[in-house]
């Protein structure tokens, strides 16, 4: 089923390492692919409508994930965020 098809969409937003998590030599466990919507931890893969890396910022996401939904209700469907 295409994802514009899907009831349910699902986007995964990474988040970028905290400035303290970094000074304890963290490393980020995560890595998102924009590109095939995919998220690998360590060598598992989750496939996801969108993925939006550490360096996206709000208009990133507004475009991704409310725009659509936006798009759609002005179409008459139902729409939530």
């Amino acid at each position: 089923m295409a994802a514009e098809a899907a009831a349910v969409r699902v986007a995964v937003r990474v988040r970028p390492l905290l400035p303290r998590e970094a000074l304890r030599g963290h490393r980020p466990c995560l890595r998102g692919d924009a590109a095939t919507g995919e998220v690998a931890l360590g060598r598992r893969r989750f496939r996801f409508a969108a993925v939006l890396p550490e360096t996206a910022g709000q208009a990133a996401v507004y475009r991704a994930c409310v725009q659509p939904l936006l798009r759609a209700f002005f179409r008459g469907f139902n729409a939530t965020e």
